[in-house]
């Protein structure tokens, strides 16, 4: 028993140890908390090259998208 808290004190306790176990499942969560976190930049950089612009008066039917006209459909 004091040995086994002397290794894990000092980190030379084995991967099957329960310091081994608490060590590995925190990487696996750092590491996946790291490629989660890479997704939303790549749907930004997706997203910067369309620049839209849009033009419409209220109580119109028809609007303008990048210069060129379009008709908006009436719901229902």
């Amino acid at each position: 028993m004091i040995r086994r808290q002397s290794e894990e004190a000092a980190g030379t306790a084995g991967p099957d140890s329960r310091a081994g176990q608490l060590r590995r499942g925190v990487s696996v969560i750092v590491v996946l908390l790291l490629l989660l976190s890479l997704f939303p930049v790549g749907k930004a950089r997706a997203a910067e090259g369309a620049l839209l612009q849009l033009s419409l008066q209220a109580g119109s039917a028809s609007a303008t998208v990048n210069g060129k006209p379009v008709t908006i459909p009436k719901p229902f």
